[in-house]
């Protein structure tokens, strides 16, 4: 699943680089994901510049809080849309975050 974000190297680089490819066509989503690879970047970032336990430290939970708001503002949607595939993908959620 992670193997497109393969060979990025360089404390600079982005791990997760966005593409418009993953964009789902829902504003909302489409707006927290960029926000979540932008995080993720940052957080990578961080830690290859080993800016220190704090800032690296604050930056995961910040991204893990987040996620958590992300999860649950696109679990709501998909119930609200009758999605088909919602209790897989709750599932996926929920073992995302264990």
């Amino acid at each position: 699943m992670f193997g497109m974000f393969k060979g990025r190297e360089g404390a600079d680089a982005d791990l997760m680089p966005w593409s418009d490819d993953y964009n789902t066509g829902i504003k909302a989503i489409d707006d927290d994901h960029k926000s979540l690879f932008s995080a993720a970047n940052h957080l990578n970032r961080a830690v290859k510049r080993r800016e220190g336990r704090q800032v690296i430290e604050g930056t995961f939970n910040m991204l893990m809080k987040y996620i958590h708001e992300h999860f649950a503002r696109e679990e709501q949607l998909m119930s609200e849309a009758g999605y088909v595939g919602f209790e897989e993908h709750k599932r996926l959620h929920m073992i995302f975050m264990s």
